[in-house]
């Protein structure tokens, strides 16, 4: 799983995929699953990441 949020990092900080197509590409079966694991592992939703990480 860590790694699947570290690449999940990647994608948001280096393309404008939407968190749909990350989900898809990191194997999870939905968005709503890949974004309840990534904010329990990161601490915030992967589009709050993404706005954060723009600065």
């Amino acid at each position: 799983m860590n790694v699947r949020v570290q690449r999940a990092r990647d994608f948001l900080v280096n393309t404008d995929k939407s968190v749909k197509e990350i989900a898809g590409l990191l194997g999870f079966h939905s968005a709503f699953h890949f974004s309840s694991q990534f904010k329990n592992a990161v601490g915030c939703a992967p589009t709050e990441y993404r706005r954060t990480s723009e600065n």
